[in-house]
């Protein structure tokens, strides 16, 4: 998996041929604790990374959730 960010803060989530066999084939994806924690510091970084590359203005936004679903509005 590869995250690609614009200049503009927008970004794609591009897969490679395995891994889109392996979702096609399996539905999901099993992380052990140890890969699970160190890919969650992974997430973290990409998140502050890719804020500081928002512009300012939605960088600021408040982000609000749907009570039903919890995803963002």
């Amino acid at each position: 998996m590869k995250i690609i960010q614009n200049n503009d803060g927008s970004g794609t989530i591009v897969f490679n041929e395995q891994e889109k066999k392996l979702i096609a084939e399996k539905g999901e994806f099993f992380l052990p604790a140890k890969f699970l924690k160190d890919f969650s510091n992974v997430l973290i970084k990409l998140a502050v990374d890719v804020s500081n590359k928002l512009p300012d203005d939605l960088r600021n936004k408040e982000t609000k959730f749907d009570k039903d679903t919890g995803m963002p509005e």
